[in-house]
């Protein structure tokens, strides 16, 4: 024979051999294994049924079930395995079934991928309504139930033999668990679970709260604070739509209203709140805002008292209340939460298209030139939840856009609106900078046990303006001797842009610009947090100059609006504006519900 056909034989040979392997080792021998050990399991099986006739079942179509677990815990059998696999031994068992006349065993015994041949799943459960739910606090639950329910084997079962555990408490907030459970004739088990989240809706807490006021809050309350982007608000009202007005409870800056015969449309105020106020928010923020169409109703003399709107804007993220709103949250008192003692713009203009303001409760009308607080209103989506708080103003309603500061957090991933202390004072986060710095301004004017900052704003050039680099300004005296009261290491020098208005200051004025560098500054009157808070009782400079009769920018000590000042006598105090070092840390505090203070 020759050496070629020897070859042959012997290749063959070996793939036969490899083959018989092969089919022995991983099919035949597997097969028979479990088999085997599948007889094991049932024989163990009636084996403990035969000794614990206790646990028969007794009454017709019951099932009695014993697993692999426990008859190896009680040494009825050893472990199974196949090839050093061990069997499954919580989802092998052996059931008895009463069949009448006599008992059936079915053995299922789970090996790896391999399966005894016997009808192990349960029913399947179709639930009414979704496996997750969601119900205001306070509201009563009502079961949904149960659809349908259907077994592999036998068909389709009672709904009504499904058995439902668990409970709602609908009285805290949190989510609770529904269980419904449903068994074939082997007694294969079934469990679907339905989640039911009991919520705080800012929607529902505001209709309980104004259901006899026609869903405004009126009065002085004390129940109505929240916390929008770390921001304090007051909550004003429902709409209809489910939808919840809210608006800042301090003025955030001042602003000239800039319009074309009263209209909000495309006004400066537009452009500040919807473009530069809008984009310091953040996006969990954003994602809870509504557009809606707001009030810019012409509201005369002799309808001042006016509670409805006839005229709207057009769709816009965040505009000013109107005096329907302010109107409507007056009490029986003639007192409202809405009263503060800074003049306010109103989004409604009169016959002269002069737009109306709100100081303490008395509505006057000025030229949209005119420089007066500005207090953001938005309308939040109506599925807002309330995550925290208690409506109070030391525990406002959080509705969850607000970021929790950790320890060692840097100081520049805190939001628009944060609090923090920083050398015994408080400092509100103003804006972040492209080089990781971060802009902070004072909460209130500067002011301590050593020193109350009462500084002049003189200066020996022709035009008064903001100008460190000369001895007796105002600007001066604040780098030169306010740093004596204040720790400066954590800032850093930046540039000071002076803007110098040719005639009035206005958010859309002409104006040149004087640049000069430093560590303290003041705000312009346009920035945020520039505005007065309610409790001050100083004066305070911005940095906003006008060559009109040699002009300084300052808000008086009532908060009313930013004024002008000639004369090189007057005095007021100052609220510092820095920039914090771009790694600057949290030390300690979570910013939100608890104070912060900062280290580097």
């Amino acid at each position: 024979m020759d050496k070629k056909k020897i070859v042959k034989i012997v290749v063959l040979v070996v793939v036969i051999i490899t083959v018989l392997f092969l089919l022995w080792n991983y099919v035949i021998y597997p097969v028979n294994a479990f088999r085997h050990n599948e007889k094991i399991l049932s024989a163990a099986g009636k084996r403990y049924f035969e000794i614990n006739r206790r646990n028969l079942p007794k009454e017709e179509g019951r099932v009695s079930t014993v697993s692999l677990e426990v008859l190896i815990r009680q040494k009825y059998l050893d472990e199974l395995s196949i090839k050093n696999n061990i069997c499954d031994i919580r989802n092998s068992n052996v059931k008895m079934r009463n069949e009448g006349g006599g008992y059936a065993y079915y053995t299922h015994l789970k090996c790896g991928n391999r399966h005894s041949n016997v009808d192990y799943t349960g029913p399947i459960i179709n639930l009414k309504g979704t496996k997750k739910m969601t119900i205001n606090k306070g509201d009563t639950y009502k079961e949904p139930g149960v659809l349908t329910v259907k077994d592999n084997k036998d068909g389709e079962l009672k709904v009504s033999d499904v058995t439902i555990s668990g409970k709602v408490d609908t009285n805290k907030i949190g989510k609770y668990q529904i269980k419904y459970t449903a068994s074939d004739s082997l007694d294969n088990e079934t469990v679907v679970t339905r989640e039911v989240e009991v919520i705080e809706s800012l929607s529902s807490v505001t209709k309980k709260a104004t259901k006899n006021t026609n869903g405004y809050y009126r009065g002085p309350r004390d129940d109505n604070y929240i916390k929008f982007n770390n921001i304090l608000f007051r909550i004003v009202k429902v709409n209809s739509d489910g939808t919840v007005t809210i608006v800042s409870e301090n003025p955030l800056a001042n602003i000239d209203y800039g319009a074309k015969n009263g209209k909000f449309d495309g006004s400066n105020m537009d452009e500040w709140l919807n473009d530069y106020f809008y984009a310091s928010l953040n996006n969990k923020s954003k994602k809870l805002i509504v557009d809606t169409k707001w009030c810019n109703d012409s509201v005369t003399t002799s309808n001042i008292a006016k509670t409805n709107c006839d005229n709207f804007t057009a769709s816009k993220k965040i505009a000013i209340l109107s005096l329907e709103d302010y109107n409507n949250s007056i009490g029986e008192s003639g007192e409202s939460y809405l009263q503060i003692r800074a003049r306010t713009w109103y989004n409604n203009f009169d016959s002269n298209n002069k737009i109306w303001s709100v100081k303490s409760n008395t509505l006057e009308a000025y030229k949209d030139n005119i420089l007066l607080n500005i207090r953001p209103a938005i309308n939040l989506k109506k599925d807002t939840r309330i995550v925290g708080g208690e409506g109070t103003i030391d525990f406002p309603y959080l509705v969850g856009t607000e970021t929790y500061a950790s320890k060692n957090m840097k100081v520049n991933k805190l939001d628009i609106g944060t609090i923090i202390n920083y050398s015994g004072y408080n400092f509100i986060v103003a804006g972040k900078e492209d080089d990781g710095t971060t802009k902070v301004i004072m909460a209130t004017p500067f002011a301590n046990n050593a020193i109350d900052a009462d500084i002049s704003y003189d200066t020996k050039s022709s035009i008064k303006i903001y100008n460190p680099n000369e001895k007796g300004n105002i600007a001066y005296q604040i780098n030169n001797v306010l740093a004596n009261y204040i720790d400066t290491n954590y800032f850093v020098k930046k540039d000071i842009i002076v803007p110098i208005y040719k005639e009035k200051v206005t958010y859309k004025g002409k104006h040149e610009t004087k640049k000069y560098t430093g560590k303290l500054m003041i705000p312009s009157v346009f920035e945020l947090f520039s505005g007065s808070i309610n409790n001050t009782e100083m004066a305070y400079w911005l940095i906003d100059g006008s060559k009109e009769e040699e002009n300084k920018t300052m808000i008086d000590m009532d908060g009313t609006t930013a004024f002008y000042y000639k004369e090189t006598g007057r005095t007021a105090g100052v609220k510092i504006k820095a920039y914090l070092h771009k790694n600057v840390y949290v030390k300690s505090g979570n910013c939100v519900t608890s104070s912060c203070k900062i280290s580097k």
